[in-house]
This record gives C-alpha cells, structure tokens and sequence, in this order.
C-alpha cells in the first residue's frame, strides 16, 4: 500500500504470481475504483507528494518502470529497473536503482536521462541494480540502500544570490525558483540549464553576473553562489 501525505488517495497492489497485480484507486471514501491490472509482477511502487504519477517496478522478466497517472491509467514505459524507485514533489522526474548507480527519469518523455553516481559502489563487486529508496519533500535527497549498504545521494542543488553594488533591481530565473525581490535562494535538479534575468529599477543600471554565474546561464551540477551587481545611473 502507498498513500499520499494527506491520506485522501490510496493505491492498492494485490494480485499473485500467476495474474500479475491489480492497481485499484481510492478516495477519502475508501471506495476502490478502478481496478488496474499491468500483468506483471510489481517490485516496488512510489508516488509524488501530490499523489499524482505513480512509478511501478516491473522486477521480473523483463525489468520496466510503468508511470502511471492519478486515476492508474498507464502512460509510458521506461525500460529496465528493477528495485528501487522515488518521485520528486512535482511528478516530472523519476529515480530508481539503475546497473550503474542511481537512473534519472524524464517522466514525460518516458526516458532516462542521467545517472546520478552511488558513493558507496564498491568496483571489485558488481553492482547490482537492486535497492529501495525514499526522496526528500524538496526532492533534492535520496536515501538508498543497495547490496553495498546506506547511501545519501544529492538530486539537485542549490542556487544563492546576493545583490550588490549602489543601485536596486530584481533577479529572477527560468525554470521559475529564483524571484530576489523575495526568493533568494532556489533548488534545481541535476542537471537544470538555469538562466538568470536581472532587472534594474528605473535609477539603476544591471552591470553583470558575477561568481558563479557569469553571463547568467549555468548548468547545475553543485550549488551556486552568484553576486548580480546593480548601479545607480
């Protein structure tokens, strides 16, 4: 059984080896409807935290990841996979246990693209794509544990602005997380091209991006410290 945090929505897996497992949904209600049946024989199961994608584990056979919608209707496939699975808060990026570390999912294009490395693989013993994890409410963290032990594995990373200089303006980012202004700090999954936008206020002037993220655009594989640099006319 899995849940949301509000407990409003629950996925039910049952079934046996012979038929493969049945995916039923239920509201507040506990009223089970429908009734979903893949024909295949579920490894793991996780959810995003607005119980809106479910990722399935195929572990037998032929290894797959099923993504699944809020109402368990199936819309794609990802090949292999076989332990070990988490959802990011927003339902569009994947993770599971892949044959080299951790696989990142594009969730939408049914896809994987990355690999995020496990800290505790040991090269004289193959790596087995077995495991369980758990992701942060942020989804910047995952717990893993693998047949090499306990790892803490960093999803996304962090990026800083400080606004300097004798005049004012805002800075805001694309994909939206970054709005300084009010939000100075945002996190972004591995990987994230970033483009920062700096805009003077009427008696100022944006001079430029410095430190960490010159020109403005940066692609996020650890966290950022930038300073945007406004002057008075």
């Amino acid at each position: 059984m899995i849940r949301r945090g509000d407990r409003s929505k629950i996925g039910i897996v049952k079934g046996d080896d012979l038929q493969g497992p049945v995916f039923s949904f239920a509201a507040a209600s506990n009223v089970f409807s429908p009734a979903k049946n893949l024909n295949s024989q579920v490894s793991d199961i996780s959810l995003d935290t607005m119980g809106s994608t479910f990722l399935v584990a195929q572990g037998f056979f032929t290894p797959a990841t099923y993504v699944l919608d809020a109402n368990l209707n199936l819309n794609g496939t990802i090949l292999g996979g076989r332990f070990g699975n988490a959802v990011d808060a927003t339902g569009v990026v994947g993770y599971r246990v892949g044959t080299a570390g951790i696989d990142i999912l594009d969730l939408s294009n049914f896809v994987t693209i990355g690999t995020l490395a496990l800290p505790d693989t040991v090269t004289a013993v193959p790596f087995s794509p077995r495991g369980r994890m758990a992701i942060s409410a942020n989804g910047t963290l995952l717990a893993v544990i693998t047949n090499h032990g306990f790892s803490i594995v960093r999803t996304g990373f962090n990026v800083s602005i400080v606004k300097t200089g004798t005049g004012s303006g805002t800075v805001t980012s694309s994909p939206a997380g970054i709005d300084c202004g009010t939000t100075y700090t945002g996190s972004f999954s591995n990987g994230t091209v970033l483009t920062l936008t700096a805009t003077p206020a009427t008696d100022s002037v944006f001079v430029g991006f410095s430190r960490g993220c010159l020109g403005g655009t940066i692609t996020l594989t650890a966290d950022k410290n930038c300073t945007a640099v406004f002057d008075l006319r």
